[in-house]
């Protein structure tokens, strides 16, 4: 008769190990450790915003000047929304890519998250989106909770390397500090927010132990020090979330906190290509300015806004910005917006009168200015799941940023590079060259500049020829020539291959002597037809870059004697 004898787990261990033994065959399960990755977020239907208004708006910037005024042949059409529109199903995708997983303790999981692509991208650099966390609520609604934490995890693996980081830090600090104020908890539980990211770690620690201490027995283990105590009450039913108490700032939030932990997987990058880098860091300079606009928010959190202007303001006056993000964010709190309904309110605007110049037109300038707010490009094709979002901060943030000084001149001088870049890559040779001689110093930017690049690897010889011509007499100009730099050196770091090869190309004609270093570095690590075009691009870059050119031959001209039969056989003894 067998023996079947079952070992209980003891009551201490956080994961209990399950033994069977039998005569025949003796079975022991391995130790089971569940990790439930940081959630991203389902997108929900924004509740509408109370009726309450506030009378007295926060301004958080320099008071606006009196608004500036500048004639405009394109003026805003409501009445007339442009048929070249009705199509809006390209600009749905889903959410894009949440930051590395993060352990957290095995707490029942809030709703899943739906993901999408980043563009660096931006994708870049890629912006995260979450459902409002009213559609699902209830104490075990973390989602805000979870990404304070990730972002507190990531910037303590850079604390110390970049000073840049020293603002976002404190800034997210002080939010974490008034959200607990605003649940009536201290300090303490804040460190609460990562014991189970360390209680997870902790139970790898073994990988780093000396084999003498594997023999040792489950006695001579001191207890762990990270064991929760109950006290914490992080995952406590009766703890509450971590909330502003308005769904859609929540929202808001988690989507800037995400994508700032996104960033942040942008630095530490070696070698001499920083411009992925240096876009990273500007970036999440934008998001501790974000931060602090939402802390100073903090003694208004639960009364619902109604308006883009009780929430932000602009450092100058920049009439008809907040007014269109308005007419977006109509019966939806002014915090977060559709992707979607940011298209169609732009197109019911400007489609009538963009459509006269080219069909299309109208959709084309708004995805360029929503994919230049959000980083990242919105796919062409419909997409499985909810679409992006865009908050009333990015949108701040980014127009900010811009040289326009009104809504109206900022779509006319969009449609204007739209149609440029257009042109530019047309199939007929006729239309790119009339581009190119037309094209104004003032109208080349990224777009432009990279499909000036993209000539010097597709187009034929009298186009190539063109193109060259054309950026060394523009690079002549310093504001362009920055420009340009900026644009070239940022493609030597791009994902496709071709790209890369234009970057190379377009530096050597502006004969940017800050290239070197980068071309160099490309002719020693890239594939044989990123190498080349640097290697010729080098020879272009004047005296020094012919002299890096010759020293770079002579090291890989010296590389097979080093590693050559002989040399190898007199070093053998």
């Amino acid at each position: 008769m067998s023996t079947h004898t079952t070992v209980s787990p003891t009551t201490d261990a956080k994961d209990p190990v399950q033994t069977t033994r039998s005569p025949t065959q003796p079975v022991t399960s391995p130790t089971l450790i569940t990790v439930n990755p940081s959630t991203s977020l389902d997108l929900a239907t924004l509740p509408s915003p109370s009726a309450h208004t506030d009378p007295n708006p926060l301004s958080h910037s320099h008071p606006a000047s009196t608004p500036c005024t500048q004639a405009d042949p394109i003026a805003p059409s409501p009445s007339h929304p442009s048929p070249a529109c009705s199509s809006l199903e390209p600009l749905t995708c889903p959410s894009p890519d949440p930051p590395e997983p993060i352990l957290q303790n095995p707490s029942p999981p809030p709703s899943p998250l739906t993901v999408g692509p980043q563009h660096s991208d931006f994708s870049p650099a890629t912006t995260a989106q979450a459902p409002v966390p009213g559609a699902t609520g209830g104490a075990g609604d973390r989602r805000l909770e979870e990404a304070l934490g990730a972002l507190m995890a990531a910037l303590d693996d850079y604390r110390g390397q970049f000073p840049e980081l020293q603002g976002l830090e404190q800034e997210v600090i002080r939010l974490e500090s008034l959200l607990m104020q605003r649940q009536g908890l201290t300090r303490s539980r804040a460190s609460s927010l990562s014991i189970t990211v360390e209680h997870a770690l902790e139970s790898f620690s073994f990988l780093n132990e000396d084999e003498d201490e594997d023999n040792d027995g489950p006695g001579d283990r001191p207890p762990s020090s990270l064991e929760p105590k109950a006290e914490d009450g992080l995952n406590s039913p009766s703890a509450r979330p971590l909330s502003t108490e308005c769904p859609a700032l929540d929202t808001a939030l988690v989507q800037h906190l995400y994508y700032c932990s996104r960033l942040l997987l942008k630095l530490g990058t070696f070698g001499p290509l920083r411009c992925q880098e240096a876009w990273a860091l500007e970036r999440l300079l934008r998001e501790a300015r974000v931060l602090e606009v939402v802390c100073e928010l903090s003694r208004r959190w639960e009364i619902p806004a109604t308006s883009a202007q009780e929430v932000v303001q602009f450092s100058a006056s920049r009439p008809g910005f907040l007014t269109f993000w308005d007419q977006c964010t109509e019966g939806l709190s002014p915090f977060i917006c559709p992707v979607k309904q940011v298209l169609l309110t732009f197109c019911n605007q400007y489609g009538a009168r963009l459509s006269l110049r080219q069909p299309g037109l109208a959709e084309a300038v708004c995805v360029k200015f929503l994919e230049d707010m959000l980083g990242q490009k919105l796919p062409r094709r419909p997409q499985p799941g909810p679409g992006e979002q865009l908050t009333v901060f990015q949108f701040w943030s980014y127009v900010e940023t811009l040289d326009s000084p009104s809504m109206e001149a900022y779509v006319t001088e969009t449609a204007e590079e739209v149609l440029l870049v257009q042109n530019l890559n047309s199939d007929d040779q006729a239309v790119v060259l009339k581009a190119l001689r037309l094209a104004p110093e003032g109208r080349l930017r990224r777009d432009g500049l990279r499909a000036l690049s993209t000539l010097l690897v597709h187009g034929n010889n009298k186009v190539m020829a063109a193109v060259s011509t054309q950026l060394r007499s523009l690079s002549l100009g310093p504001a362009f020539r920055e420009r340009a730099l900026l644009c070239f050196l940022n493609q030597l770091e791009d994902e496709d291959v071709q790209t890369r090869v234009a970057g190379c190309l377009a530096l050597g004609c502006i004969k940017a002597p800050e290239g070197i270093e980068p071309l160099v570095y490309l002719c020693q690590t890239d594939t044989e037809v990123v190498r080349e075009a640097a290697r010729q691009s080098l020879q272009q870059c004047g005296e020094e870059g012919q002299s890096a050119h010759r020293r770079l031959e002579e090291s890989l001209d010296a590389l097979p004697r080093i590693f050559g039969p002989g040399s190898m056989a007199s070093t053998a003894f």
